[in-house]
């Protein structure tokens, strides 16, 4: 699944809070430091750790927002494993494929080698 289909990206979130789910969710999705965009991503793998409480409801909606946004032809991979430590809270770790940001440079990151020079070069990088 992660062969060949471009950029990639690493979320994690967790909460334990009344809004456990949603919460940890948008954490996984959203980096403070990363323009991400999820639209059109070629693939997902998703992994929850959560306790014995979590409710079948609860890892559904897990599953279908960080796949709400993917390509219609994305091929998504959601586990889990429960934990007696994770009562009252879950941890979602998302890897996304194929996804686009202006910060993160890839195979088909469209840049020439110029380009990526120059940019480089803006940010004190050296570019071999």
């Amino acid at each position: 699944m992660l062969v060949s289909c471009g950029v990639s990206v690493i979320g994690i979130g967790e909460a334990d809070s009344q809004d456990r789910v949603n919460e940890a969710v948008r954490q996984a999705l959203t980096h403070p430091l990363l323009d991400v965009d999820y639209k059109g991503a070629s693939g997902a793998l998703i992994h929850v750790t959560c306790g014995p409480d979590l409710k079948l409801e609860e890892f559904d909606i897990i599953g279908r927002t960080v796949s709400e946004n993917l390509s219609p032809d994305a091929q998504v991979i959601i586990g889990a494993r429960i934990s007696k430590d994770f009562v009252g809270k879950v941890r979602v770790i998302t890897i996304m494929t194929g996804v686009k940001s202006p910060y993160v440079l890839g195979k088909d990151s469209g840049m020439n080698k110029e380009q990526t020079h120059r940019e480089m070069s803006e940010l004190g990088i050296e570019y071999l």
